[in-house]
């Protein structure tokens, strides 16, 4: 038997006897990243009991590793959301973790301080970041209006997610804007970046 090596790592002809015959073999080899993938929180969430919240995985440094990667949401190390947002409702004595799969289903982890404080305490707090980016109204019948206080030509992405973090509505705005909103009666969390920000805003829909 000869083997004949044509590409490192990747083809093998092999000539049996003294017949023509030849047999293709393909290996694939999965990529070899040059770091270990590692994900690293980048601050501390402060987010009340009760009441539903986003988590994204912006506030996240993940390096190393193989793209594309895939994300998961634990609760008690069981999947409880996937992709790079996550909506939920925190449990108290509950341990939540942000994890990162790679192509080469490396993953890693990284745990998610969560500060339990009071709702009117997290409302007050939020309500700073929120003056930049204001949405109105928050009982909806059709529509809500964005507007962007500090830079009137700002843009920016909204989405609108319901209590089991769903995603029902996704738009790009530039400037103050009007959306119209047909959803259903009921509770909902409109996410709002702009610049590299995020800020939420609870809408209640009746019609």
């Amino acid at each position: 038997m000869i083997i004949k090596r044509l590409l490192p790592l990747y083809f093998l002809i092999i000539t049996i006897g003294t017949t023509q015959s030849q047999t293709l073999v393909k290996m694939v080899m999965p990529d070899q990243p040059a770091e270990k993938l590692q994900v690293v929180r980048l601050f501390d969430e402060f987010i009340p009991l009760e009441t539903s919240v986003i988590l994204g995985s912006i506030g996240f440094q993940i390096s190393g590793g193989t793209e594309p990667y895939k994300f998961n949401w634990l609760k008690d190390n069981m999947v409880f959301a996937t992709g790079d947002i996550a909506v939920f409702i925190p449990e108290a004595g509950k341990r939540y973790a942000f994890q990162v799969i790679d192509k080469n289903n490396c993953m890693s982890k990284a745990d998610i301080s969560l500060e339990t404080i009071s709702r009117e305490s997290s409302f007050r707090e939020l309500n700073i970041y929120q003056k930049d980016i204001i949405l109105t109204p928050t009982y909806v019948t059709d529509q809500i209006k964005i507007t962007f206080t500090r830079d009137p030509y700002a843009t920016g992405k909204v989405r609108i997610f319901d209590l089991h973090g769903r995603q029902l509505l996704y738009d790009e705005i530039s400037g103050s804007t009007s959306i119209p909103v047909q959803l259903p009666s009921g509770v909902y969390l409109v996410l709002i970046e702009s610049s590299g920000e995020f800020v939420t805003y609870q809408i209640v829909v009746n019609h």
